[in-house]
C-alpha cells in the first residue's frame, strides 16, 4: 500500500462499510498534474472510488474532472441561518411534538432514515449498492443518537416518532445533520416545527448561527429550510471516479 499524495486521504471507514477501497481528492481546484498523479496512484493503489468537490463556479476544475473520468453524482448546497429567532417564528402546528430522541424511538426512525435520503449522491451513483446506502443512512442515525456530543429530536405525531433532525455544536455553530421525515408525514409541517426547536436548543448553546447541507436535487428540503429563513452559503458540485465497473450488489 503506498502513501496516499498530500491532497488526498483513504477513507477507512467508508471503505469498510461499502466493502472497498475508497479515498478523496482534498485540492477544491487541483492542476491537470495532480489530478493526473493522484489518478495514478489510485489506480496502483486498488482504490475503487475516489469522491472529489469542486467549487461550482470553478469551470476549469469542472473541466479537469469530466475530462478525467469523473461522475457528477451530486450539487451540494449549504445552508445557512444567522438570526435563529426567525426559525421560532415559523413553529408549525401545535398538533406534533418535538421532543428529544429517546430508545424507543430508535427502531422506527432507522426504518424512517433507511427510505427518506434517497436524493444523496450515494443513491445517485449506480456503483454503489441501494442496500448499503440504505443502510449508512440508519447507521448514522445511530451513531448520532448515541454520540454524546450529539443531540436528536423527534417529531411526533399520531401517537408515533415520524421526524427528526440531528444536532450538533462546533465552536460557535451549530451543525444540522440529518434531516428528514416519514413520507406519509410530508407537507404537514413537521420540518418547520423541527427546525424551529432545534433553533431554540442551539440558543440555549448560546449560538447564533446554524449551517446545514442539502442537494440540489431536494427542492422540497431546500422549501422547508428556506421558510425558516435559511440562506444558501456556498453550492459545490460533487463527483464520484471509478477504478471499477460496479461494487456490491444492487
Amino acid at each position: 500500500m503506498k502513501p496516499a499524495p498530500a491532497n488526498c486521504c483513504r477513507l477507512e471507514w467508508d471503505s469498510e462499510f461499502f466493502g472497498f477501497p475508497i479515498a478523496r481528492l482534498d485540492d477544491p481546484t487541483p492542476s491537470a498534474e495532480a489530478i493526473a498523479s493522484v489518478l495514478q496512484w489510485a489506480a496502483e493503489d486498488g482504490i475503487a472510488c475516489l469522491y472529489f468537490e469542486a467549487p461550482a463556479g470553478s469551470t476549469e476544475t469542472i473541466r479537469l474532472a469530466e475530462q478525467n473520468g469523473f461522475q457528477l453524482v451530486d450539487v451540494r448546497l449549504v445552508l445557512s441561518l444567522e438570526t435563529l429567532d426567525r426559525a421560532k417564528d415559523t413553529a408549525a402546528d401545535t398538533s406534533i411534538t418535538v421532543r428529544s430522541m429517546a430508545e424507543r424511538d430508535l427502531e422506527p426512525l432507522k426504518e424512517i432514515a433507511g427510505t427518506v435520503f434517497t436524493n444523496t449522491r450515494y443513491y445517485a451513483d449506480q456503483g454503489f449498492s441501494r442496500a448499503r446506502c440504505a443502510e449508512l443512512y440508519r447507521v448514522w442515525l445511530e451513531k448520532s443518537y448515541r454520540d454524546r456530543e450529539q443531540h436528536v429530536l423527534v417529531a411526533e405525531t399520531q401517537g408515533r416518532p415520524a421526524g427528526f433532525v440531528t444536532l450538533q455544536v462546533e465552536s460557535d455553530t451549530g451543525r444540522i445533520g440529518l434531516f428528514g421525515a416519514a413520507a406519509d408525514a410530508q407537507g404537514k409541517g413537521l420540518g418547520q416545527a423541527l427546525l424551529a426547536d432545534a433553533a431554540s436548543w442551539f440558543t440555549g448553546k448560546g449560538l447564533k448561527r446554524v449551517v446545514t447541507v442539502t442537494q440540489g436535487r431536494s427542492v422540497a428540503a431546500q422549501r422547508v429550510y428556506q421558510r425558516a429563513g435559511f440562506v444558501t452559503d456556498r453550492v459545490s458540485l460533487y463527483y464520484h471516479r471509478w477504478f471499477r465497473a460496479s461494487c456490491g450488489e444492487r
